[in-house]
């Protein structure tokens, strides 16, 4: 039901809000195949929101341990970043 509240919330109009939501899903979400659509879902939705916006935050998640390999590289395409311009 996540992902359908995520939907509703990806047609509303604050889109810092909006941001802030997604952000606090990714840290208090693990990382496995039970998980994978609402991860997915919460990128698809982050790909739609200006790239200022999300800078300062992903930056901080890519320096974090936690995510995996994959995660962060999900971020860093958001970013329009490549593996040469950032390395964690």
């Amino acid at each position: 039901w996540k992902i359908y509240l995520l939907e509703k919330l990806w047609h509303g109009e604050n889109e810092k809000a909006l941001f802030d939501c997604l952000v606090q899903e990714l840290n208090k979400t693990p990382s496995n195949n039970t998980t994978r659509g609402l991860i997915t879902k919460i990128f698809k939705i982050m790909n739609g929101l200006p790239v200022d916006l999300m800078q300062d935050q992903l930056t901080i998640m890519l320096k974090e341990k936690r995510f995996s390999y994959r995660l962060k590289k999900k971020v860093k395409e958001l970013l329009g970043l490549k593996y040469e311009d950032y390395i964690f």
